[in-house]
C-alpha cells in the first residue's frame, strides 16, 4: 500500500504490553532502495549514538543520545515509543515519541535522518506512523507536540505539512554548534480543545500571544485584568539564601516524589523532566527543583517545595534567577498557568518573557485540591523564559507565525529591559 509521503510500503504490527506497539515494515524510497521502520531496541544504543555524532559532529546536546546508560533505560522503558530507520543493517534514522499517558500528551522529538536519505520524505514517514497509532489508533494521547530549529525553514515546513501549530519559540534555547532558536509546535484532537477550562484570565502584554495562538485554535475570547506591576526592588529581607544540591539526582528525584506524594510541592508541572538540581534555604523552608543540561547551560524549574509562603513571586524569581545566574546557567524556562493575573504579572516583572502559549497542556487529576479546578479540564499554560546571554539571531530563518512570535517577544524584551526614555 502507500503512505503519505508517496514511498511504497507494506506493514506488520504487532501488539504488546503498556503503549508500546511493535513496528515492523518496509518503505521504498524514490531510488528504489527498501527501508527497514522498526522500533528500537536495547540493543541499538551503540549504533544510535553514532548515528547522532555521524549527523551532528558529537555536538547533539540531549542527554538521552550522549549518554549511553540513559538511553539504554529510555529503550526499555514504556514511556517511550522510538522509531528507526535501517538499511542494509545500518541504521539510517531515529525519531523518538515520549509519552505522559496519565496527561494523555506526548512529545515528538530527536528525530534524523543520514544525509546520503534525505529528500525522500522519511521523517514525515516517521512522525505520522507514531502519531496515528498514539493518537488516532490507540487514543492514548490527545496532544503531540514537538519543538523545531529554525536554522533552515525545513523542519518548521515539515511539522506545519503534517498538521501541527505553531505555539511560539524560545530564542537561544539550545547550544549545538552556536546558539540556536527553537519553535514549539503542537498537534491536538478535538477532545483536547473541547476540555479547555475558559475562560483564561491574562494581563494585558499577554492578549498579543493569546492572539497569534487564536488565529490558528479556537480558543475563544481571554479575559484581560489589569494588575499594576509593584517596583521591582530587591529587598534582603525578602530574599531566600538559597545552597545548591547537584551531582545527587536520585536523592533529588527521591526527595520531590516524597514531597509530591505528600501535597507540599507547588509549581510541579513541566512533563518530561526529572529534577537534578536542587536549591534549598538552609532552614529547609524553601526547596526548588530544576532541571539542569550542563551540556548547553539550560534549565527549567519543575517544582516548589516547603512551608514558606510566596507572598511575591517576582523576588521569588529573582533569588532563584541570581543564584542559578552565579552557577552560569545561560537559559532558564518556567510553565505558568493561564488563570491568575496577580501571578503572571509578578513574573513578568521579574522580566521572565512569554516565549510561547500552550493550550490544554495539562489535565486536572481527581486528586487535585484546587476547588478552581474540575477533573477532567485541560488548562492553557504560558512558557516564560529567561536569557543570560546576549540574543543572536543571525542564523535563523523562522518561517510563518514564528516571524509573528519573533516580533512579540522582541516588543517584550525592549519593553522589559530597554529604559523607556530611550
Amino acid at each position: 500500500m502507500h503512505g503519505s509521503n508517496g514511498n511504497h510500503r507494506t506493514e506488520v504490527l504487532h501488539e504488546c504490553s503498556m503503549y508500546t506497539q511493535q513496528t515492523h515494515f518496509n518503505t521504498t524510497t524514490g531510488d528504489g532502495r527498501t527501508v527497514l521502520v522498526r522500533n528500537a531496541t536495547i540493543d541499538d544504543a551503540t549504533a544510535l549514538k553514532s548515528l547522532y555524532i555521524e549527523v551532528y559532529g558529537g555536538h547533539y546536546t540531549l542527554e538521552v543520545i550522549n549518554n549511553l546508560s540513559i538511553m539504554r533505560q529510555a529503550l526499555s522503558s514504556h514511556d517511550y515509543y522510538w522509531l528507526v530507520l535501517e538499511y542494509r543493517e545500518q541504521l539510517v534514522g531515529s525519531v523518538i515519541f515520549l509519552v505522559n499517558r496519565r496527561q494523555k500528551l506526548a512529545k515528538v522529538f530527536a528525530a534524523i535522518v543520514r544525509e546520503d536519505f534525505r529528500g525522500h520524505n522519511l521523517t514525515t514517514l516517521l512522525i505520522e506512523h507514531g502519531i496515528e497509532l498514539l493518537m488516532r489508533r490507540k487514543h492514548w494521547v490527545e496532544i503531540v507536540y514537538a519543538t523545531t530549529r529554525t536554522v533552515s525553514p525545513a523542519p518548521q515546513r515539515l511539522v506545519e505539512h503534517i498538521g501541527f501549530k505553531k505555539l511560539g519559540i524560545f530564542p537561544n534555547v539550545r547550544k549545538v554548534l552556536g546558539y540556536e532558536t527553537h519553535g514549539l509546535a503542537g498537534l491536538f484532537s478535538e477532545a483536547a480543545l473541547a476540555a479547555r477550562k475558559q475562560p483564561v484570565v491574562l494581563i494585558p502584554e499577554l492578549l498579543p500571544l493569546f492572539e497569534i495562538v487564536s488565529t490558528d485554535l479556537p480558543l475563544g475570547k481571554a479575559v484581560i485584568e489589569e494588575v499594576k506591576p509593584t517596583p521591582n526592588i530587591y529587598h534582603s529581607d525578602s530574599a531566600y539564601d538559597f545552597e545548591i544540591i547537584r551531582g545527587a539526582p536520585r536523592f533529588i528525584q527521591q526527595r520531590f516524589s516524597e514531597l509530591k506524594k505528600r501535597g507540599r510541592i507547588t509549581m510541579h508541572f513541566f512533563p518530561f523532566h526529572t529534577p537534578n538540581l536542587l536549591l534549598v534555604t538552609s532552614d529547609l523552608s524553601t526547596e526548588i527543583y530544576c532541571h539542569y543540561s550542563e551540556a548547553d547551560r539550560h534549565c527549567v524549574i519543575i517544582g516548589y517545595g516547603g512551608n514558606r509562603k510566596i507572598d511575591n513571586y517576582t523576588h521569588f524569581l529573582d533569588s532563584i534567577s541570581f543564584t542559578l545566574e552565579d552557577l552560569g546557567i545561560r537559559y532558564l524556562e518556567l510553565l505558568v498557568g493561564a488563570y491568575n493575573p496577580k501571578t503572571l504579572r509578578e513574573v513578568l516583572n521579574a522580566r521572565f518573557l512569554p516565549s510561547a502559549y500552550f493550550p490544554a497542556m495539562r489535565i486536572i487529576s481527581r486528586g487535585d485540591k484546587n476547588p478552581f479546578y474540575h477533573p477532567g479540564e485541560r488548562l492553557d499554560y504560558i512558557v516564560f523564559s529567561k536569557s543570560f546571554e546576549v540574543l543572536d539571531f543571525h542564523n535563523i530563518k523562522p518561517e510563518g507565525k514564528n516571524i509573528d512570535y519573533l516580533r512579540y517577544y522582541f516588543s517584550m524584551w525592549k519593553e522589559m529591559y530597554i529604559a523607556r526614555n530611550i
